[in-house]
């Protein structure tokens, strides 16, 4: 999980990594640096293209990497298809599994249309935070994150505790992984409930 920078609409957040999908993630060149995924439609590719390269970005992490691999090359930059390409380790798209999808309340100032997606980790790297974007980094059980919000020793987005709460259910990576690949992925849209001078959301928690 990793720590907001102080700017932005998630300011000082702790949250997993990720960011918005851009054009060269839709770009016909991948091909070459796919290493399953053919099937995919085209926004499902670019979205979790996406996941890869924003958590590369991120938090310096290339996931579903060969083991050993180190991704931060952000000393000499490069566009991340030019990374993977340098690599050789072409993106396991059928590992980067879907987990879940969560939309903003119409009633939001500022909306958004965000997919989760869970994999495995084998590089074995810590990570490392970018500074600009995120400004901390830890790994973490679920369990172990809740119970600090539980304490009050950190706060989470509400997406971010409710994702939280569905990993806690596994016992580990695998069997997380396992769920989410037989799982209906249905949109959540947060409910606004106003009660007096007290607003808060409800949502219906993902299935099995």
């Amino acid at each position: 999980m990793t720590k907001r920078n102080e700017r932005g609409p998630f300011a000082s957040a702790i949250v997993f990594p990720g960011g918005v999908v851009d054009q060269d993630d839709y770009a016909e060149g991948w091909g070459p640096f796919l290493q399953s995924g053919a099937e995919l439609s085209a926004e499902e590719r670019a979205l979790r293209i996406c996941a890869f390269r924003e958590t590369w970005e991120e938090v310096a992490i290339l996931p579903c990497g060969k083991p050993g691999a180190v991704a931060d090359d952000r000393a000499s930059p490069c566009t991340f298809i030019e990374y993977v390409r340098r690599a050789g380790t072409p993106l396991a798209l059928d590992e980067m599994v879907p987990f879940s999808h969560w939309i903003t309340p119409e009633s939001a100032p500022k909306r958004f249309d965000t997919h989760f997606y869970i994999c495995q980790e084998r590089s074995m790297s810590p990570g490392q935070c970018d500074g600009t974007e995120t400004v901390a980094l830890e790994w973490i059980q679920p369990r172990l994150a809740l119970a600090g919000a539980e304490r009050g020793d950190r706060s989470f987005l509400l997406p971010t505790h409710e994702n939280l709460k569905l990993l806690a259910r596994s016992e580990s990576s695998a069997e997380a992984i396992a769920a989410a690949r037989i799982r209906t992925i249905v949109p959540i849209t947060p409910r606004r409930i106003v009660i007096g001078d007290t607003v808060t959301f409800t949502v219906t928690p993902p299935s099995e």
